[in-house]
């Protein structure tokens, strides 16, 4: 694996992993770092696909942006999550948007679907 694709995958890994322990918590002042977790976990794996592919990722969090210069190779058909993950990424973390305990264990769900999905695209 192309060492700089290995360092995304990791951070996104350790992103999973953080998320995974604020979610056995179940506290609910967490909700919003869980939410973060999860949107930045997904967009440092498709930001690692792209690296992969040789195509420089941009400096968007904006999951359904990277989806579409994903799509012609590795197709990603999960719009729904692509998009109820990108608004955890910046708007949540300013005062006005409080996730519930929900939204966060919804945003986690989204996660490992999406995880599920990307993580074999990447080459050994």
């Amino acid at each position: 694996m192309n060492p700089l694709v290995g360092e995304w995958v990791d951070k996104a890994r350790k992103d999973w992993v953080s998320l995974e322990i604020l979610l056995e918590t179940r506290n609910s002042d967490t909700a919003e770092t869980v939410c973060f977790l999860a949107q930045q976990c997904i967009e440092k794996l498709m930001k690692g696909l792209l690296v992969q592919k040789k195509i420089r990722p941009p400096k968007s969090h904006n999951l359904i942006e990277l989806q579409f210069l994903l799509e012609s190779h590795y197709p990603i058909s999960a719009e729904e999550e692509l998009e109820e993950l990108s608004i955890w990424a910046v708007e949540a973390r300013y005062p006005g948007v409080i996730p519930t305990w929900d939204q966060a264990c919804s945003a986690a769900e989204s996660c490992r679907k999406l995880r599920t999905a990307l993580l074999p695209h990447f080459e050994v």
